[in-house]
């Protein structure tokens, strides 16, 4: 069984309203359209355990922060299709070369 630990309503630039879901056992979009979505560790997330959700940015430059259990934070730009997580060590092994 699986435990919601965190819940984030999402109102996307078309003005449909998603609804992101953290769980014990990854993440979950439950679109307005009834689509449902799911990323865990094999889909990038850097622990299946999300503890944590931030919303954040403008239409068309925003992020989703996911804060996992002990394996750190992830982005996912959720107004993607397809969209990948990316995790924090990725993002700096960019900027810094590391």
């Amino acid at each position: 069984a699986s435990s919601i630990l965190a819940l984030a309503a999402d109102r996307r630039p078309d003005g449909a309203t998603d609804l992101w879901i953290g769980s014990s056992t990854g993440l979950h979009r439950a679109g307005a359209d009834g689509a449902l979505a799911h990323w865990g560790d094999v889909e990038g997330l850097p622990n299946p355990t999300v503890h944590a959700l931030h919303l954040r940015g403008a239409p068309g430059q925003r992020e989703l922060w996911v804060g996992t259990d002990g394996g750190g934070a992830a982005i996912l730009d959720p107004d993607a299709a397809g969209a990948k997580l990316r995790t924090i060590v990725e993002l700096s092994e960019e900027v810094w070369g590391r």
